[in-house]
């Protein structure tokens, strides 16, 4: 969120500035591999292939365990790894 913020004000429009800091807060909610093809691809279909040739489905798999078990913790439902795991998945699904 805070790359699109950034890129987006570039520009001399203060309303503009504006309107896309409040819309990417309530656009971006979800941080799956897949959500954020979908939101890269709204700049072009090369942003959203350029990030998703990067992603191996080990390190795909690896992201979804992080974000699985950020949203357990948010939702206080159990997390199922322990800190080694997720340090390391985390370190793993990183580009």
């Amino acid at each position: 969120m805070a790359l699109i913020r950034t890129r987006c004000s570039r520009g001399n429009d203060d309303r503009i500035k504006a309107f896309i800091h409040s819309g990417t807060s309530y656009l971006i909610r979800s941080f799956g591999v897949g959500e954020i093809t979908g939101h890269l691809r709204r700049f072009g279909d090369d942003y959203g292939r350029a990030f998703r040739d990067k992603i191996d489905p080990p390190m795909e798999q690896m992201w979804t365990n992080v974000y699985i078990n950020r949203d357990a913790v948010a939702h206080r439902t159990g997390v199922q790894m322990t800190l080694r795991d997720l340090k390391d998945h985390y370190e793993k699904s990183r580009l």
